[in-house]
Order: C-alpha cells, then sequence, then structure tokens
C-alpha cells in the first residue's frame, strides 16, 4: 500500500499502466496520454515523436482514442498498453498508421534514421517502411495488420526482428529486407514478396484456410530463398514458395500439407498431421484458443532446437497468460494491473491511502 500526500486535485487512475525500472541513464523517459484529464506530459504521439531526441523511450497510455498516424524518424523505443491487456481498465493503445521514416534538415539532408527502435505493446493497423535506413528494428508484443518491410537498394532494412505479435493481413518486402527473424508470432494473413536468403520463420503458428505464401495466387510476388523452420501450418496451405528450405514444420489440413515442392528443400517436416492443440477448434484466430501442445503432440520437443515446434518454442518463446489474455503477451516491463483508492475523500493536506497490484513480466 502507498500513502499519497494530495492537494486538491482529483487522481486519474485510468493514468499510464507502467511501472519502469531500468533504462538507459542517458535516455530520457516521455509519457503520452490523450484521456480526459491526461496526466501525461504530452498527449499528441507524434508530437512526443518529433520532440524526443534519439534514444529516448515514449510510454504511451491505454485509450478509448486512437493515436493516429506516426512517423518514426530517430531511434527511439515506443511501449504501449499491449492490444488486449490484462489490467484493470481493459485500455489498450491503438495506431492506425505507423511509418519509419528518414529525418531531413530544409536543404534535405538526412540528419537522423531511425535505425535500433523498438515498437512494443499496440493495436497498429499498418506498419510500413520503404523510405528510411532502417535497421536493427524490434517489433514485439503487437496486433498488427499489414507489414511492409521493404527497402531498397538505396534504403536499407536489415536485422529486424518480428516476435510474440498477432499479423492478421500480410507481411510483405523485397529481396533488400536482409537478416530478418521473423518468429514466435500468430499469422493469420500472408506472406509476399520477400527474397532473402538470410529471412528466417521460426517457431510461429500459422492459422486460417487459405494461403500463406502468396505465390500460390500470385506468382511474381511469390516469396523465395527463405529459411522455414518449426512453424505449425494450421489450416494453411504450405504452397506458393520457391527455392526455399523447410525444416521441422508441422501441416495440417491445408489445400497442400507437403513442403517438398517445386525447388525447396524439406527436411524433417510432419505432413497433413494433427498438431493437437490444448484447445484450438477451428482455423479462426481467436483469443480463447490454446496453442500449447497436448500430451501426445507431434511437435513436443521436435524443433530443430530440440524444443517445441510453435510459438511456446524456440529462441522468443510465447508468454504463459490465461484465457482470454492468452494470444496477447504485454510488453516485458513491470506494469500495473489493478489500482483502488481506500480512501476516496480526503481533506486538503492529508493522506490518501492507495492498493497498487503490479506485474512482473517474464
Amino acid at each position: 500500500m502507498y500513502k499519497i500526500k494530495t492537494m486538491n486535485k482529483k487522481l486519474n487512475i485510468l493514468a499510464i499502466l507502467f511501472i519502469v525500472t531500468v533504462f538507459s541513464a542517458n535516455a530520457r523517459i516521455w509519457t503520452v496520454n490523450n484521456n480526459n484529464n491526461s496526466p501525461g506530459e504530452l498527449t499528441d504521439l507524434q508530437l512526443a515523436c518529433d520532440t524526443a531526441s534519439a534514444g529516448d523511450t515514449i510510454l504511451v497510455s491505454g485509450s478509448a482514442t486512437s493515436y493516429g498516424e506516426i512517423y518514426i524518424r530517430k531511434q527511439l523505443t515506443l511501449i504501449g498498453a499491449g492490444y488486449n491487456p490484462n489490467n484493470q481498465d481493459k485500455l489498450y493503445s491503438k495506431i492506425s498508421y505507423c511509418r519509419f521514416a528518414n529525418e531531413t534538415d530544409d536543404f534535405g539532408n538526412i540528419i537522423n534514421v531511425p535505425d535500433h527502435s523498438s515498437v512494443m505493446g499496440f493495436l497498429i493497423s499498418s506498419m510500413w517502411n520503404n523510405i528510411a535506413n532502417a535497421s536493427d528494428i524490434t517489433i514485439q508484443y503487437n496486433n498488427i495488420g499489414m507489414l511492409a518491410i521493404y527497402g531498397s537498394d538505396v534504403s536499407n532494412a536489415d536485422n529486424w526482428l518480428i516476435s510474440n505479435n498477432y499479423i492478421s493481413s500480410e507481411i510483405s518486402g523485397t529481396e533488400y529486407l536482409t537478416n530478418c527473424v521473423i518468429s514466435n508470432n500468430i499469422i493469420s494473413g500472408s506472406l509476399a514478396s520477400i527474397k532473402s536468403n538470410t529471412v528466417i520463420i521460426s517457431n510461429n503458428i500459422i492459422i486460417g484456410d487459405s494461403y500463406f505464401f502468396i505465390g500460390e495466387v500470385s506468382p511474381a510476388a511469390m516469396p523465395e530463398y527463405l529459411t522455414v523452420s518449426n512453424n505449425i501450418f494450421y489450416g494453411k496451405s504450405t504452397e506458393g514458395a520457391d527455392n526455399s528450405t523447410f525444416n521441422n514444420n508441422i501441416s495440417f489440413m491445408g489445400s497442400q500439407t507437403n513442403f517438398d515442392y517445386d525447388n525447396n528443400v524439406s527436411n524433417n517436416n510432419i505432413e497433413a498431421t494433427n498438431p493437437q492443440f490444448v484447445n484450438a477448434p477451428d482455423f479462426i484466430f481467436d483469443y480463447t484458443d490454446d496453442f500449447h501442445l497436448a500430451a501426445g503432440s507431434p511437435g513436443i520437443n521436435a524443433g530443430t532446437d530440440g524444443t517445441d515446434i510453435g510459438i511456446y518454442g524456440g529462441m522468443y518463446p510465447w508468454q504463459e497468460e490465461v484465457s482470454p489474455f492468452m494470444n496477447s503477451p504485454m510488453p516485458n516491463i513491470p506494469q500495473v494491473i489493478e489500482m483502488s483508492i481506500l480512501t476516496p475523500f480526503v481533506p486538503i493536506d492529508s493522506q490518501l491511502n492507495v492498493h497498487i497490484k503490479a506485474k512482473k513480466q517474464d
């Protein structure tokens, strides 16, 4: 219990839902909250991104109102409240459009790039990179519609980590996307146009009743040269990629379930076999699905690294939560999940007793 000495102010208990313990000593932490009676330093997320210095962290409260469109033009860490947060108010942090871009001066010279940026804990309609030198980017714990990481011969897109997200529409890129890891995500969308032998797709649940590799319906956008390991294709067709290597994947009930087709290489895959999830009754993603492998599943300890095939194995295991928050991981910082005022009526200059319950994310 905390005792807070108050003046004649209203305490907004829908404030920032974070307790932050360790950040760089040289970086500043900003708070953004667009709720009424906001206690945040700023209410506009784009203004916060523009005002912050490279290396700063921006904490974004959950809200009933979207934070709109943002451009990230320098190294920033953005941390939201989650897209289905397991806390008292259930408010999530929403961005309609997030784009990585270079910062230029009045003469068009590049003065800042968004390298080493991170975006965690948001509901994002679309996220793009095609005009920035954006390398060493981390995208985690988000619900994303479309994720487009293009890169080009003049704008680099290298060393991206995309993990622990739910991605509902499409992941797309080009041959200029290099050293990218797409791991431990739940994906109900598709993959298009990535043609790089340094892209690794591992330990994902790929769920739906259509195609994953878009080459099945659009040969010009066919993904190529990928390494695809330890994934579960649950209802999704395995067709539509070429010149790729498939290792230790499971396929079940797609229109095609084999991996050894065209110019692909197939090793130790388990084809046309039920992965035996604890609870996933159909091929439509739901927050109540439980993608743990049941006893007797062929995917237990069957990955290339000896861990489980699917999101609970590999390098970035999915967080352990309870339904209905099992499929909506929160950013890995301690967070307040419950707050109650024990003495709501307090005279001026007396003490206000507040009970706070927090959770340390693993």
